[in-house]
């Protein structure tokens, strides 16, 4: 009797075990901070524009993918150079019910254009607004910006609510509660034109701590985290409940070298120099000490998922001895500079400065660190050396070009650039014209091609995208890291 009772014991706990974890009703995703403001041209940044887009909706959409789609807009066109026309989707509503017109979207763009506080975003392109008619949006641009449409996935329209500090917008979701900086709630809204999303509620919840944030995760007190904790990684992939995704990034981490006129080193204005150095770096030696890997090393700047990458640029193997010949037919046998990064910015960017300032060293270049504060933007004038990683979120490899390497001109042109080349300004000027896409895409190869031959800056490596998780959520990350409530939804059992 005992030996029964003890099985019928062990069979139940064994049933209490296996039973189903309770089904998800609400998604809490840790982010590194929460948006600073509501208004998506006042928090440009990448974590903003994600945690927003579930609530606000922009006129031309990035597919997971990273193809063009309608949005509020069903369809567009330029009839000239300068001049683009949306049309608006038919039945769009405000969160409050009102039908959704071009004045309120020409009343968005309005108000980027004439706010100081506007970060950095396509509004910058704009010269004119106007709505046409109730369902016509047109927008005139300073200079012909061909990519434009990719670019205005970014601006996600809102109209401003009397009385509230949360704006109106048309996305499947409402903000509910907020505070700048702090966490954002939000609830699924009842009758959406696309019908109602999976999960009824979803928070975005700040926790800058990466460790703090896995701690979070197997409390079960958030449900997805990116970027988790390096350390905890590799048990993160095995523990059971959540589930792990990694892959190569759209985000290239690169050595930028000041050639302009204006740099404080002239040596680097010598493309035997800035050669000398591409040949002295070895991206797998700079990844090899770092556990997790960081990256895979990638030696072109546009990674192939993009519009207008090349793919078959060839890079001589890393040679210091080859580097210091280059060096002495330039003349530049006694290089000292500095290395300027963001300090904490991207895993394992210490330990990757360190194999830098490292293997320069052994082509018989002195570098002197100078890490900066997270979150402090870099000084274009001062710099000689920087890391930086560059997100190409916007699908095409015009649009990264023109803020990476066109000469510093405005308008969004070299608004990153610490390299000038008026042939390649010139190649950009016809890449942004409306042109067949068999023609751009051989432009956009020829910049690939002169950029590289040039050495406008040196890539290193494309960084890892990383995201633990519950396992009851079904989470497919899209390429441009944007998580959104909309994409979030339970497994089905």
């Amino acid at each position: 009797m005992r030996r029964r009772l003890t099985t019928l014991a062990l069979l139940a706990a064994l049933g209490a075990g296996c039973q189903r974890a309770p089904a998800l009703e609400r998604i809490a995703v840790a982010v590194p901070y929460g948006p600073q403001d509501l208004w998506a041209h006042r928090s440009a940044d990448e974590v903003s524009n994600s945690v927003l887009r579930s609530a606000y909706e922009p006129l031309v959409d990035l597919s997971a993918d990273l193809r063009l789609e309608p949005a509020l807009a069903e369809s567009w066109h330029n009839p000239d150079d300068l001049t683009w026309e949306f049309r608006l989707r038919p039945g769009v509503r405000l969160h409050d019910g009102t039908p959704l017109t071009a004045a309120h979207v020409a009343a968005y763009f309005n108000r980027i254009l004439g706010d100081p506080g506007t970060q950095r975003s396509p509004g910058h392109l704009l010269a004119v607004v106007q709505a046409v008619g109730a369902d016509t949006v047109q927008l005139r641009t300073r200079r012909p910006v061909g990519w434009l449409p990719s670019q205005l996935a970014r601006l996600l329209v809102a109209v401003e609510t009397p009385g509230s500090p949360i704006p109106l917008g048309t996305g499947p979701y409402r903000i509910t509660s907020w505070t700048p900086g702090g966490a954002v709630e939000l609830v699924a809204v009842e009758g959406h034109r696309d019908g109602a999303p999976a999960m009824p509620r979803v928070a975005f919840v700040p926790v800058p701590d990466p460790a703090e944030a896995v701690r979070r995760l197997r409390a079960g007190e958030v449900h997805l985290v990116s970027e988790p904790d390096g350390q905890a990684w590799h048990a993160l992939r095995r523990e059971p409940g959540l589930r792990t995704i990694e892959r190569p990034s759209l985000r290239v981490l690169f050595l930028g070298l000041n050639s302009l006129p204006s740099t404080r080193r002239p040596e680097l204005r010598d493309v035997r120099v800035r050669r000398a150095l591409r040949r002295a770096l070895d991206p797998r030696a700079l990844l090899a000490p770092i556990d997790p890997a960081p990256g895979v090393p990638f030696r072109e700047l546009v990674p192939p998922e993009l519009v207008g990458a090349h793919g078959h640029l060839a890079v001589e193997p890393p040679d210091p001895e080859a580097a210091q010949a280059l060096l002495a037919a330039a003349g530049a046998t006694d290089l000292a500079m500095e290395l300027d990064w963001e300090d904490r910015r991207y895993a394992g960017i210490e330990s990757v400065a360190t194999g830098v300032i490292e293997q320069l060293a052994r082509a018989g270049v002195r570098v002197t660190p100078r890490p900066r504060e997270p979150g402090s933007r870099l000084d274009r004038d001062r710099t000689e050396l920087f890391l930086l990683g560059w997100l190409h979120s916007s699908g095409d490899a015009a649009a990264s070009y023109e803020y990476l390497l066109h000469s510093p001109a405005g308008q969004g042109r070299g608004g990153l650039s610490t390299y000038s080349n008026p042939e390649v300004d010139r190649l950009l000027a016809e890449i942004a014209k409306p042109i067949p896409g068999e023609a751009r895409q051989r432009l956009l190869r020829e910049v690939a091609e002169r950029v590289h031959e040039d050495v406008a800056l040196i890539p290193l490596y494309r960084t890892f995208d990383r995201y633990a998780f519950d396992a009851r959520l079904d989470f497919n990350p899209r390429l441009d890291r944007r998580i959104r409530g909309q994409d979030l939804r339970p497994v089905r059992r």
